[in-house]
């Protein structure tokens, strides 16, 4: 009980510094798996579990390693920035087998739709959407999965 109530006071402490990660709750048990899943203060903010989840980087070179948010890395172009969240960005630069693929799904949702007997009013409405945020369908709109860097 003193132990919990020594790290009780540290992690307090800690909080009110401002420096450094704390769990949110502490427990008196050995077992890691009963804070694994709360939030976390990281720099005076509360921050979800789902928000923490670190990403595998890897390169052609063979290594590879886990970026977590608020993790520091080096760009050999941009350089130093702290990784905050991934984001989906639609691809610009597609092979030619990728851009025909594109092509062709395309042609087959406005075949669907003139099936479905849609108006033209709303075929030109989805067909307006495509390679936009609005297009879900992943191979008329090919994402790519970047590192948001602050």
């Amino acid at each position: 009980k003193e132990l919990d109530e020594e790290l009780n006071n540290e992690i307090d402490n800690m909080m009110n510094e401002g420096d450094g990660i704390a769990a949110v709750s502490v427990t008196g048990d050995d077992d890691d798996s009963a804070n694994t899943g709360g939030p976390r203060v990281i720099n005076g903010k509360v921050v979800s579990q789902e928000d923490m989840q670190g990403i595998r980087v890897g390169s052609a070179g063979g290594w590879s390693l886990e970026v977590f948010p608020g993790d520091f890395v080096v760009h050999r172009k941009y350089g130093i920035g702290r990784f905050d969240k991934t984001v989906l960005k639609s691809r610009t630069k597609l092979s030619e087998e990728e851009q025909e693929a594109r092509d062709k799904r395309r042609e087959e949702i406005v075949r669907e739709l003139m099936a479905a007997r849609n108006t033209t009013e709303e075929i030109q409405s989805v067909v307006s959407k495509f390679g936009t945020d609005d297009d879900n369908d992943p191979i008329s709109n090919p994402l790519s999965t970047l590192l948001e860097i602050a």
